[in-house]
């Protein structure tokens, strides 16, 4: 094989490499980086695990109301709020900003609400879905439930808080 064939293929090979790369780093999308966009968007998921946990413990959630228990995560690697969370059932990656409750009694919902859909929402759970590869999350920016109540729930059907 000559020398000028042998430099085509790792020419070849190289730049193969560097595509790759550029895709793989480049394939999340953006997404939005404003806290407050992101916690309206999400503020459906997070109004459900509220809400039960209003009905069931008014009194506890109105105690505890200026602590920080709702989370909004931010992903490390890429220090923006998308990661790609697999939904176990059908196996399809969605891109997702990931957020949190923590109920009165200390257990922490993750949950994972599509950029593009915020109609569709999974909890982080090793049987629903999962964030995929290396995306570790990282807590951004933490809520009373006062504020958030105030300022992004649709629960206005409960007088609970405030």
């Amino acid at each position: 094989m000559k020398k000028s064939n042998k430099t085509l293929i790792i020419l070849f090979f190289i730049i193969l490499a560097a595509i790759g790369i550029y895709q793989y780093t480049n394939r999340m999308p953006q997404g939005v980086t404003d806290r407050d966009t992101i916690m309206t968007k999400a503020s459906n998921s997070i109004d459900t695990d509220l809400g039960l946990d209003l009905s069931a413990n008014a009194y506890d959630v109105y105690n505890d109301q200026d602590e920080y228990r709702i989370f909004l995560y931010r992903n490390s690697r890429t220090k923006r709020f998308v990661f790609p969370v697999k939904e176990k059932k059908s196996g399809d990656v969605h891109y997702c900003y990931l957020v949190a409750y923590e109920d009165t009694r200390g257990y922490t919902n993750k949950m994972a609400v599509d950029i593009n859909n915020s109609k569709w929402a999974r909890f982080i759970d090793k049987r629903v879905a999962s964030i995929e590869g290396n995306n570790p999350s990282e807590k951004d920016y933490e809520y009373s439930y006062s504020y958030y109540y105030d300022n992004f729930s649709n629960l206005d059907d409960y007088d609970y808080i405030g």
